[in-house]
C-alpha cells in the first residue's frame, strides 16, 4: 500500500494532468481567436451589406488590391483601388435591387485559421427578395481571404463557387 506522502504525490499529479487535459480541450487556442474574430468580421460585414454601407464596407471590411472571382465565370481580376471597389459593389446592389433584392442571408460560415493573421472562410449564403424567395440559387458559396492587418481583418480575395 502507498504511503501518506505517496498518496498525496499521486493525487496531486492526477489532479494536475486532469486539469491540464481540460485546459487543453477547453481553453481557447490562438486558432480559437483567429476563428472567431474573422467569424465576427464576416457577420459585420453582411450587417453593412444589408445596409447598403457600401463605403464603410469599402474602407473597413475589405483592403486593396483585392482579388476577386466572379460567380459566372473563372476570369479573375484585381480591385486596386477602394474607390473602384466601391463603385463596382454600388453596382453590384443596384443590379440585385433590380430583381427585388431585400437582403443576404447567411446559412453558415466555415472559418479556418491558417495561422495568427491569415483565415480562410466560405460562407455559405442567399440573395433574398422582398417577399422572401431567392434571386437565382437558393444556396452560394463565397469563399474568402481574411489578413489581419495593423488596421483589423480585412477581406483580401473573394471567391464565388459556381457549384455546390
Amino acid at each position: 500500500m502507498l504511503s501518506k506522502r505517496s498518496q498525496i504525490v499521486f493525487f496531486a499529479l492526477v489532479a494536475t494532468l486532469l486539469t491540464v487535459a481540460w485546459a487543453r480541450e477547453n481553453v481557447p487556442g490562438p486558432g480559437d481567436t483567429v476563428v472567431r474574430e474573422a467569424r465576427a468580421h464576416m457577420l459585420r460585414y453582411v450587417t453593412l451589406a444589408n445596409q447598403e454601407k457600401t463605403e464603410v464596407i469599402a474602407r473597413e471590411i475589405y483592403e486593396t488590391p483585392i482579388l476577386m472571382i466572379p460567380f459566372d465565370n473563372a476570369q479573375h481580376r484585381v480591385q486596386d483601388s477602394t474607390e473602384e471597389f466601391r463603385k463596382e459593389f454600388d453596382e453590384h446592389l443596384a443590379q440585385l435591387k433590380k430583381q427585388n433584392w431585400k437582403q443576404f442571408k447567411i446559412q453558415r460560415l466555415d472559418v479556418r485559421s491558417v495561422g495568427k493573421d491569415l483565415a480562410f472562410v466560405d460562407m455559405h449564403f442567399v440573395w433574398l427578395k422582398v417577399d422572401g424567395k431567392p434571386i437565382g440559387p437558393d444556396h452560394r458559396v463565397a469563399s474568402y481571404v481574411l489578413a489581419k492587418k495593423r488596421n483589423g481583418w480585412r477581406i483580401i480575395a473573394v471567391m464565388g463557387n459556381r457549384q455546390v
